[in-house]
């Protein structure tokens, strides 16, 4: 486990000074950014945490229960959890809720 943690520690070393030399902005070198972000992860998990989207799907629920397709008249579920976007059961229709503020 030691091991692993200095194996991950000195990559993300190696791929912080890449793109301190600017290699992540050049053609073909997107892997770097991805790799390090991904190391990041692993090696520090609190560094990056997920975010809570509780609120938005209750009021994505509310808003589901109080309308209707307007194409059909079907039930209207959220697709997934945490997006602003309903489809309808019956006729497959889709519809983007957009955030007030």
């Amino acid at each position: 486990m030691k091991q692993d943690r200095d194996f991950l520690h000195d990559q993300l070393i190696k791929l912080g000074d890449m793109m301190g030399d600017g290699l992540h902005h050049e053609p073909g070198g997107r892997w770097i950014s991805r790799e390090y972000n991904k190391i990041c992860r692993i090696l520090y998990p609190d560094m990056m945490p997920k975010k809570d989207f509780t609120k938005r799907n209750k009021a994505v629920e509310k808003w589901c229960s109080l309308h209707q397709c307007s194409q059909c008249n079907g039930k209207l579920r959220q697709t997934r959890s945490g997006s602003m976007r309903v489809i309808c059961l019956d006729c497959g229709t889709k519809y983007q809720l957009s955030k007030s503020k």
